[in-house]
């Protein structure tokens, strides 16, 4: 997943590009702006591939925005998210995410 668009920094030239293979996956690239004067990225994969890596990837972007926006801190965003994604999945998949933050 990719975004629809890329953010504009000053001093910064953001770009991304998919090069489709022949299954769907779990790949992710996203920007968070929920936190003031910084910008977050993250970048993410889910195991294996397919329509069930896919499924997996939309339901951990939902939950991150969902929580981003709850003001919490980012490790409790991702324990969260961690323990929601496992319950979803019976523990048999999980996402390798990673995220930076980028002050202004």
């Amino acid at each position: 997943m990719l975004p629809d668009s890329f953010p504009v920094i000053s001093g910064f030239d953001i770009h991304g590009a998919v090069i489709p293979m022949k299954k769907v996956g779990g790949d992710y690239l996203d920007f968070l702006d929920s936190f003031p004067e910084q910008l977050g990225v993250v970048v993410a994969d889910v195991t294996g591939n397919g329509l069930d890596a896919a499924l997996i990837m939309v339901t951990f972007r939902a939950y991150l925005h969902a929580m981003v926006k709850s003001d919490l801190a980012m490790r409790v965003v991702m324990s969260r998210i961690n323990r929601l994604v496992h319950e979803a999945t019976g523990g048999e998949r999980f996402i390798t995410p990673a995220l930076k933050e980028y002050e202004d």
